[in-house]
C-alpha cells in the first residue's frame, strides 16, 4: 500500500481534532457537575444556586491547553450538542402581535383615533381574557363608533380582496386569514434563522392563538436566542438630509434650525411671548446697510435675552453636531445624551411640530454611541420616498442573497458584509448613482447603524453594516439577514425550561442496549475472524470516534434520529470489513500466499466498497437539502459516518494488518468453527423466484389493505399536533410515570411528557380526540385529568392549556417526501451508470421500495397485538431512512460480485445460474453483515426501554427484509429483466 505514512498523518490530525474538540465536552460537563453538587443540600436541587454558580465562576478559565484557553461559556458552545429527545433545552413561547398586523392592514387608516382606540382596547381584553383578536377588535370599533365599517379602514389600494362594499363579516374573515399567514410566515423565517443560527435540531410548534412554541436543545444563553427570535430584521436603505457643501448643510439649516424655530414658536405661544413689531419695523427701515445690520444684531440680541425659547432643543439636550464653531460635514443632524433621548423624542413625535415640517422627513437614532464613555448617541433625519418608505426596503421579499460576518481591512472592525438579490441590486445602483457624494442610512429594525458617503455609484449589489459586534453577535445578524425579516413583529411572552423527550430512564436504558449490542459485535466478529477480527472491530470503535468528534466539531446535535445513522454506518463498516475478509478468505482457498491474498483481497472488494457508500451517500447528500426536521439529522449523521467508515476501514485496518505481517507476527482471519462456513453453499435463489415474489407480494398486500382499514398508521404528536397542558403535580413522579398512565388511560392516543421549570412542573401533549370534532376541548382536559387520577390530579393542577401543531411542518413532511424521491432517482441513475444495465437499477429500486412497504405492512399487521404504541412519527422516519440506506447499500454489493461473474464467465448463457452462483458466494458477507447490524438493533429493541420499541421494531424488520430482498427480490429481477431482453 503506498502513502502509508500520509494515512497515518490524516489518521493522527483528525484523532488529535476529534479529542481536542470533545475536550469542550468533557470539562464543560465536568464544570456542571461541580455546580450541580454545590447547589444540592440534603438531597435537594436548587436551580437558582446552580444558575449562580454558573454565572460567578463561568467566566474564568476551565481549560488550559497553553496556547489556548477556554471558559465555561465558550466550551459549552464547542461540547458535542444533544438534541431535544436526548437532552431537553429552552422552550419559548412567542406571540405574533396582531394589534400591528392589523396596523399594517390599515395603512394610513391606523392614525384615525377610532382605530386607534379599538385596538388599545383590544389590546387590554385580549391579554386580560383572551379570546378571537379580530372579534374583540371589530366589537371595540362598534362601540366606539357604530355608523363606521370596517371596510372603511381595510379597503387600501394593498387590500385587494376588500372594497368599500365588503360586508364587516368578509372583512373579519380576510383579517383572519393575515393573521394565520403572518403566524405561519413567522414560524418558516424563525425556523429558518435558527437553522442558520447553528441552533441544531429545533423543535416548533404553532399554538392556538397565533402563538409559537420553540424548544432548543442544551440552550445555556438566553439573550443570543431572544435576539435570534424577536429581531424583525426590518432592513432599510434611506436618503439622507445630511451636512456637506454639496447639499449646502441642508441637514443643520432645514432640519435642525427648522425644528427650533417651530419649537421656539409654540413655546412663545404658550408662555405668551410677543415682540415688539413697531421697534422691528424701525430698524429694518434704517438705509445704511452696514448700521441695519448692526442694530438687526442689536435688537436679536435683546430679543434672545428675553426669551429662554431661542434654542429650545439645545436647552432639552439635542445639540447640533460641530466641530468646534462651526457645523460639522456628516449624515446626521444633532447628537444627544442617552438620557435625553426621550425628551427629544417627544418633540419628533408631536404631530403639531412635524407638519411644519418637510413632509418627507423620518427621524432615527444610531444603534450605537457616537461616544462610548458618555453615551452620546447621533439622531438622523431620513428623506422618505413619495409614498413615504425608504428609498430600498425588505418587503415581502427579501433584499439579501446572501450575508457573513468578516473583519474590516481599514478599521479593525467586525462588520456584516451584505450581496443583494437581482432586483435589490438594480435599485441599489440607481439609488446610488443618484446620491453620488452625498449619505445614504443603513437603518435596521429602525436604528441607524452606519450612514456612509457615496463616493461612486455601487453596481454589485454589495454593501456592509458596521457597529460594535463581536463575532458571534456579527454572525447571528447575518444569519437573520439571509433568513428574512419577520413579517409580524413578534415578541417572547414565556419561556421556561424542558426536560428530555425520552425521559431519563428511556435514555439510559438505550445507551446502555447500545453499548450492549456493540460489545456482541466485538465478539461475534473476533468469534468468526480471529485477529482480523480484532482489527477490524478497532476499525469500527475508530470509526465511531471519529463520527462522534465530527459531529462535535461541525455543531450538529445527535439525536434518535441520529443515533440511526450511526447504526447504520457501524453496519456499513463492518460490511467493509467483512467485504474485504471474505476475499482474503477466498484468495486464501486458492493456495495464495497471505501478503498476496491480502492484497487482492482489499483490491478486490473495492468496487464493492465503493458503489454501495456512494449510492447511501448520494441519498445522504441530497436529503440534507430538507434543511430541518428528523431527515436532516439523520442525513447529517450518515454522510459523516460513510466517509469515516470508508478511511477506517479501507487503509487504517490494512495498515494495521500490513503492519502486524512486516512485524512477523500472524493474522488470521478464520477459526476453526467459521473456516468452512457456507463454502460449498449452493440454493436456487432463482429458481424460486416466483415464490418469493408471491410471498412478499401477498404480505404487502395484506398489509396494504389492513392499513387502509386502519386509515393508515397512527400518527403521532410530530405530525398531527395534539392538546397541551401545563400541570403542576406532586415532585418525584416523574414524566416516564405520567406517560405510562396517560398511555393506559387514554387508548389509542399519542402522549408525550416533558417536565419543565420549577420541580413537580410538567408539559404534557396528547392526541387524544384531536380529529374528533364532536369532542369539546373541556372534556379532552377532564378526561386527561382523570387518566392521571393516581397522583391526584385536579382541575386545579392544569396551570394552562391549549392546542398545539405539529412539530413537523407541513413544508418539511413535503419537502422530505421530494428529496426521498430525489435519492431514489439519484441512486437510480448512477446504478445504470455504474453497471452499464438498466435491470440492476431497477432491480435495487424496486427492492428498496419493496423494503419500505415491507416495514409499513409488518406494522399494519401486528398493530394492536404488540404491548407498545406503533405510530408514525419522527423516531419512525429515521428509521426508515435507515432501511433505505442498508437495503440499497446491500442490494449494489451482491450486483457487485454479479457483476464480476458476468465478467469472468462471459460465455454463460444461463443468467439465473450464473447470478445464483455470484448470491452463493457472498452469502457468508450478506448473513455475517445482518448478523452484526441486527445484534445492536435487537439489543435496542429487547433493553431499550419502551420509548425506543416502535423505533427499533421498524430497524429490526427493516434490516431483515433488506437482507431478504437483496437476494430474493432484486436479483431475481435482474434475471427476468435480462431474459426479456434476450428475448
Amino acid at each position: 500500500m503506498k502513502n502509508k505514512g500520509l494515512v497515518v498523518f490524516i489518521a493522527v490530525v483528525l484523532a488529535l481534532t476529534c479529542v481536542y474538540q470533545l475536550s469542550f465536552t468533557y470539562v464543560a460537563r465536568k464544570f456542571e457537575s461541580k455546580a450541580r453538587a454545590f447547589a444540592t443540600k440534603n438531597g435537594k436541587f436548587d436551580g437558582e444556586v446552580y444558575r449562580n454558580y454558573i454565572d460567578s465562576l463561568g467566566s474564568k478559565p476551565i481549560l488550559n491547553l497553553g496556547f489556548i484557553k477556554r471558559n465555561y461559556f465558550k466550551c459549552k458552545d464547542s461540547e458535542l450538542k444533544l438534541g431535544l429527545d436526548l437532552q431537553g433545552g429552552m422552550n419559548v413561547i412567542l406571540e405574533v402581535s396582531k394589534g400591528d398586523v392589523l396596523k399594517t392592514l390599515a395603512g394610513s387608516n391606523q392614525s384615525q383615533n377610532e382605530f386607534k382606540t379599538a385596538i388599545d382596547a383590544a389590546d387590554r381584553t385580549y391579554k386580560s381574557k383572551g379570546g378571537d383578536y379580530v372579534d374583540l377588535f371589530a366589537n371595540e370599533l362598534k362601540a366606539i363608533a357604530p355608523n363606521k365599517t370596517l371596510a372603511s379602514l381595510f379597503a387600501t389600494r394593498e387590500n385587494k380582496q376588500i372594497t368599500n362594499e365588503s360586508s364587516d363579516d368578509q372583512v373579519k374573515d380576510y383579517l383572519k386569514r393575515e393573521l394565520k399567514s403572518k403566524s405561519d410566515n413567522t414560524r418558516q423565517v424563525i425556523e429558518a434563522r435558527l437553522n442558520q443560527g447553528n441552533i441544531s435540531q429545533p423543535n416548533i410548534q404553532e399554538l392556538e392563538g397565533g402563538k409559537i412554541s420553540v424548544e432548543l436543545p442544551g440552550v445555556d444563553n438566553p439573550k443570543r436566542i431572544r435576539t435570534l427570535l424577536e429581531q424583525s430584521a426590518k432592513l432599510e436603505f434611506w436618503e439622507v438630509y445630511g451636512n456637506n457643501p454639496k447639499n449646502q448643510f441642508e441637514g443643520y439649516t432645514k432640519i435642525y434650525e427648522g425644528l427650533n424655530k417651530v419649537l421656539a414658536q409654540k413655546i412663545r405661544l404658550q408662555k405668551g411671548f410677543t415682540v415688539d413689531s413697531a421697534k422691528l419695523k424701525t430698524v429694518l427701515a434704517i438705509a445704511d446697510s452696514s448700521k441695519r445690520d448692526s442694530a438687526k444684531k442689536a435688537f436679536d440680541a435683546e430679543i434672545a435675552a428675553k426669551d429662554s425659547s431661542s434654542m429650545p432643543l439645545a436647552e432639552m439636550g439635542l445639540f447640533p453636531y460641530t466641530n468646534g464653531q462651526n457645523i460639522a460635514e456628516g449624515p446626521m443632524i444633532g447628537i444627544a445624551t442617552k438620557s435625553a433621548i426621550n425628551k427629544v423624542n417627544k418633540i419628533l413625535q408631536d404631530p403639531s411640530i412635524l407638519e411644519k415640517m418637510p413632509q418627507d422627513v423620518r427621524f432615527a437614532w444610531g444603534a450605537e454611541p457616537m461616544i462610548k464613555e458618555n453615551e452620546i448617541y447621533a439622531l438622523y433625519a431620513l428623506k422618505a420616498t413619495k409614498e413615504g418608505k425608504a428609498s430600498l426596503g425588505s418587503g415581502e421579499e427579501n433584499i439579501i442573497a446572501d450575508a457573513f460576518a468578516t473583519t474590516s481591512t481599514t478599521s479593525g472592525q467586525v462588520e456584516v458584509n451584505m450581496s443583494m438579490t437581482n432586483m435589490a441590486a438594480k435599485s441599489w445602483k440607481d439609488i446610488t448613482t443618484k446620491n453620488k457624494d452625498q449619505y445614504i442610512a443603513i437603518v435596521l429594525d429602525n436604528k441607524v447603524f452606519s450612514a456612509p458617503i457615496v463616493n461612486d455609484p455601487i453596481t454589485g449589489g454589495n454593501s456592509s453594516i458596521s457597529g460594535s459586534f463581536s463575532v458571534e453577535e456579527a454572525t447571528d445578524l447575518a444569519n437573520v439577514l439571509k433568513a428574512g425579516k419577520l413579517p409580524a413583529p413578534a415578541q417572547i411572552v414565556a419561556e421556561d425550561v424542558v426536560g428530555p423527550t425520552l425521559g431519563k430512564e428511556s435514555i439510559k436504558e438505550g445507551l446502555n442496549s447500545f453499548i450492549i449490542g456493540l460489545i456482541a459485535v466485538i465478539l461475534m466478529i473476533v468469534l468468526y475472524y480471529n485477529r482480523a477480527g480484532v482489527i477490524a472491530i478497532a476499525a469500527v470503535l475508530l470509526n465511531i470516534f471519529f463520527i462522534i468528534g465530527i459531529l462535535a466539531s461541525y455543531g450538529a446535535a445527535l439525536t434518535l434520529p441520529g443515533i440511526a445513522g450511526i447504526v447504520l454506518t457501524i453496519g456499513m463498516a463492518v460490511d467493509a470489513n467483512v467485504l474485504i475478509y471474505e476475499r482474503i478468505r477466498d484468495e486464501l482457498r486458492e493456495g495464495k500466499s497471505l501478503k498476496t491474498a491480502i492484497n487482492n483481497g482489499f483490491q478486490a472488494a473495492l468496487s464493492s466498497i465503493i458503489d454501495g457508500n456512494i449510492t447511501t451517500l448520494l441519498a445522504g447528500v441530497i436529503m440534507t437539502f430538507v434543511g430541518a426536521g428528523p431527515v436532516y439529522g439523520f442525513a447529517i449523521t450518515l454522510i459523516i459516518g460513510i466517509i469515516s467508515s470508508l478511511f477506517t476501514a479501507i487503509l487504517i485496518s490494512r495498515i494495521l494488518i500490513e503492519k502486524r505481517i512486516a512485524a512477523g507476527k500472524d493474522v488470521s482471519f478464520d477459526t476453526k468453527w467459521s473456516k468452512d462456513v457456507l463454502v460449498n453453499a449452493n440454493y436456487n435463489f432463482m429458481g424460486n423466484r416466483k415464490k418469493f415474489y408471491i410471498g412478499s407480494s401477498l404480505i404487502i398486500l395484506i398489509g396494504m389493505v389492513m392499513l387502509f382499514q386502519q386509515g393508515g398508521l397512527s400518527t403521532g404528536i410530530d405530525f398531527k399536533g395534539g392538546y397541551g397542558y401545563q400541570m403542576q403535580l406532586q415532585p418525584g413522579i416523574g414524566a416516564e410515570s405520567i406517560k405510562a398512565e396517560l398511555d393506559k388511560n387514554l387508548q389509542g392516543s399519542s402522549n408525550e411528557v416533558k417536565t419543565i421549570g420549577s420541580e413537580g412542573r410538567y408539559k404534557i401533549v396528547t392526541t387524544y380526540k384531536i380529529n374528533d370534532n364532536n369532542v369539546s376541548a373541556d372534556s379532552v382536559e377532564a378526561d386527561v385529568i382523570k387518566a392521571l387520577n393516581k397522583f391526584n390530579a385536579t382541575a386545579s393542577n392544569v396551570l394552562s392549556s391549549s392546542e398545539v401543531g405539529p412539530t413537523v411542518a407541513s413544508n418539511i413532511r413535503t419537502k422530505s417526501a421530494w428529496v426521498v424521491v430525489a435519492s431514489l432517482l439519484a441512486i437510480f441513475f448512477y446504478i445504470v451508470v455504474r453497471f452499464k444495465k438498466v435491470s440492476f437499477a431497477v432491480g435495487a429500486t424496486i427492492a428498496l421500495i419493496h423494503d419500505v412497504l415491507m416495514v409499513f405492512a409488518v406494522f399494519a399487521m401486528i398493530d394492536g397485538f404488540v404491548p407498545f404504541a406503533l405510530e408514525m412519527d419522527q423516531a419512525f422516519i429515521a428509521a426508515i431512512l435507515t432501511v433505505v440506506g442498508y437495503s440499497i447499500n446491500d442490494s449494489v454489493v451482491v450486483f457487485d460480485r454479479i457483476r464480476e461473474f458476468m465478467g469472468n464467465y462471459k460465455t454463460e448463457t444461463n443468467m439465473a445460474k450464473l447470478i445464483n452462483d455470484a448470491i452463493n458466494q457472498t452469502l457468508t458477507r450478506t448473513l455475517m453483515t445482518s448478523a452484526t447490524t441486527l445484534i445492536v438493533v435487537v439489543s435496542l429493541f429487547v433493553l431499550g426501554g419502551a420509548a425506543l420499541k416502535g423505533f427499533s421494531l421498524a430497524l429490526l424488520i427493516g434490516i431483515g427484509v433488506g437482507t431478504y430482498s437483496s437476494i430474493c427480490i432484486a436479483s431475481p429481477i435482474v434475471v427476468d429483466m435480462f431474459k426479456e431482453k434476450k428475448a
